[in-house]
């Protein structure tokens, strides 16, 4: 039974299982350290920033590293530091946009204690160059992840399914809509195998199942087939909805918006991405923030309602700019240049 009156930093340090008596006194202080930030740091402040937030598990996992304790510091990153996140620390700083911090993680732990380990590290990168925007990098490194997934030790298939789904969302903003259509395919039939078991087919395998359809739905978006793309992904908002995964229910919300926005019901789309903007800043979800404002002032663009359109752009610029994010910093500049280029307002 969890003790409610523990901190989630006490409660990881019983995890991690330290015994400072059997230390090797080399290694003492960096021991101790860990014990000091999960035990003993003050709580930071409710209006300290995200990175703050979490700043003693990354100070802990530093440590961790300095006395090779690669298996203590992956406990670290993959622990929820908090029941307000949906996501292991390694990920949910990716969520927030530290994507340079999440990088720095994955580095630190790579081939350094089995492959489960090296398998999350080099999905958690595929992740961090998706959300940069280096599409090429992205596909590179869950390329990598997909080499080794049939050597895990535990959770092969699962892996697996989530790797295909992946690879499918980034071959679809890449236009590649072949491949991403086979991924998705491949990712569908894997989901229909694991949910003849019931006990396997969870709340992770319908979050797949969930991003896959929105998959196909942006896939059948692009290729003009609108009324596909809406049924797609509608099934897929169902089913985020419905297990309650935020992240995938604000882009599905965003992927309707840009399908509303196609076929020129901007009324809709506007409604569309007015949730996704607050269900991204609801979670903090800053590269999802950064789109939906950027969405957001697209539409106002196409309405005609040019003020409107340049105070939403700006936003979606400071939030790129802030992150690293080069695709949507660059979406943003176009869209501002596109903005004032409407408005014949040239200087």
């Amino acid at each position: 039974m969890t003790d409610n009156k523990k901190t989630s930093g006490q409660l990881l340090f019983e995890e991690l299982a330290i015994n400072l008596d059997e230390v090797p006194v080399e290694q003492l202080v960096n021991y101790t350290a860990v014990e000091y930030f999960l035990t003993v740091a003050d709580e930071p402040d409710s209006d300290a920033t995200n990175l703050d937030k979490v700043g003693k598990y990354l100070e802990s996992f530093h440590h961790l590293c300095e006395v090779k304790a690669w298996e203590k510091a992956g406990q670290v990153i993959t622990h929820k530091v908090s029941s307000n996140y949906q996501a292991e620390l390694h990920y949910q700083l990716g969520i927030w946009g530290y994507y340079q911090e999440q990088l720095s993680l994955y580095k630190k732990l790579l081939e350094k204690l089995n492959l489960n380990l090296d398998f999350i590290c080099l999905e958690g990168i595929g992740f961090v160059y998706q959300g940069l925007g280096q599409h090429q990098k992205a596909i590179e490194y869950f390329q990598k992840s997909l080499n080794i997934v049939d050597k895990l030790e535990s959770k092969a298939l699962k892996a697996r399914v989530d790797l295909y789904s992946n690879l499918a969302g980034i071959y679809g903003v890449t236009r590649k809509s072949k491949k991403a259509f086979s991924y998705s395919q491949k990712t569908l039939e894997i989901v229909r195998e694991i949910s003849s078991n019931k006990e396997e087919y969870d709340r992770e395998i319908k979050g797949v199942e969930a991003r896959t359809l929105g998959n196909i739905g942006n896939i059948y978006g692009s290729r003009g087939k609108f009324n596909k793309a809406i049924d797609y992904l509608k099934k897929s908002l169902t089913i985020a909805q419905d297990i309650n995964n935020r992240r995938i229910e604000s882009q599905v919300l965003g992927n309707l918006g840009t399908v509303y926005g196609y076929l020129k019901k901007y009324e809709i789309a506007l409604d569309y991405f007015e949730q996704y903007l607050k269900i991204a800043q609801e979670t903090n979800d800053r590269s999802n923030e950064a789109s939906a404002f950027g969405n957001l002032g697209h539409v106002y663009k196409l309405k005609k309602e040019y003020g409107k359109a340049i105070e939403l752009q700006k936003p979606s610029l400071k939030i790129a700019e802030e992150i690293g994010d080069c695709a949507t910093k660059a979406t943003a500049l176009l869209n501002l240049g596109a903005v004032y280029g409407d408005k014949k307002d040239y200087g």
